[in-house]
């Protein structure tokens, strides 16, 4: 119901149209009306919801990489890139394909902070590669001059690579290689990285800065922050499955001490049992059209006359 107040604005709404003032100016909208949503426009939004519980999946794997901060916008960037990559896969329909089947090659160069961009930050671009189910990264020589955006007393170039089990819903740390720069720098060369990559999952790997300054009272202090904390996934990679996949114990430790299976700590989409759900009600609604009797209507076929004289308008 819509009330007028002493200055003559309305408030409130009045059928489909509802009334408010912002700014000191009327704002009149019309109510959203209901939207029958089709079953492709239903599975697209199952499927999404499956892509962003992945990209939070994997972006809370990576947070130590980005821990002085992000951009605004890279939840949804990053909601994005997966959901290109997984509508790439053509070879299984939507709902019934996860990152497993996707195209790794559009997470390849993501940007976990656009403030300070990986590739604008360090002069030096590595090149990471599997090698017989191992990750090397090959780094150029570089000096504390050719990272730019802080300065710091000495910097850490960190290399982290993870694996994900989606259908065991499980990542694990696999190794954490870092590079300590200061004003001798970094010789350039070849990284190896470790830990046996299990079979069937998806191998991620990513590179960060981290600047640093020696405080008097405490310590060794990060200079990283929402405006300057370049992390960037520099590889991934699909590992084939085989028949015998191996069961590890989620208390036992890998060589860096890493916990090696980290149970995703909160639920992920199911859009097949969601879909399933929905063909189901569909298939309902189509039976019970069917059963109800059609209507059947006689046209009269003689006693048809037309009305005579005038017709007032009344």
């Amino acid at each position: 119901m819509g009330k007028i107040d002493k200055k003559g604005v309305i408030h409130g709404g009045v059928d489909n149209v509802s009334y408010r003032t912002y700014r000191g100016q009327q704002i009149v909208q019309m109510k959203a009306g209901k939207v029958k949503q089709t079953i492709a426009t239903k599975e697209s939004g199952l499927e999404f919801g499956l892509c962003a519980s992945t990209a939070r999946v994997i972006r809370e794997a990576f947070h130590r990489t980005y821990k002085g901060g992000y951009d605004g916008p890279m939840i949804n960037r990053f909601n994005s890139v997966v959901q290109s990559a997984v509508r790439a896969c053509s070879t299984k329909a939507r709902c019934q394909r996860n990152l497993h089947d996707a195209d790794l090659s559009y997470l390849t160069g993501f940007q976990f902070n656009n403030n300070s961009p990986l590739d604008k930050v360090l002069k030096a671009r590595p090149e990471a590669i599997m090698e017989e189910g191992t990750v090397a990264v090959y780094l150029p020589a570089f000096s504390q001059e050719d990272i730019k955006g802080k300065v710091g007393e000495y910097y850490i170039v960190r290399l982290l690579l993870v694996s994900f089990d989606f259908h065991k819903k499980v990542y694990r740390y696999l190794d954490c290689k870092e590079i300590k720069v200061d004003s001798k720098g970094f010789e350039g060369g070849r990284i190896g990285l470790e830990g046996h990559i299990p079979q069937g999952s998806v191998a991620i790997l990513s590179m960060s800065v981290h600047a640093y300054v020696n405080d008097v009272f405490d310590g060794s202090r990060s200079l990283n922050s929402k405006e300057w904390s370049p992390s960037e996934i520099i590889g991934a990679w699909h590992m084939p499955a085989s028949e015998e996949q191996e069961h590890l114990e989620t208390k036992d430790l890998n060589a860096n001490g890493f916990i090696v299976d980290v149970d995703i700590p909160f639920e992920i989409t199911d859009p097949l049992k969601k879909l399933k759900e929905l063909y189901k009600k569909k298939n309902r609604a189509d039976q019970l059209k069917a059963a109800l009797p059609k209507a059947r209507w006689k046209v009269p076929e003689d006693d048809f006359q037309l009305p005579e004289g005038e017709i007032s308008f009344k």
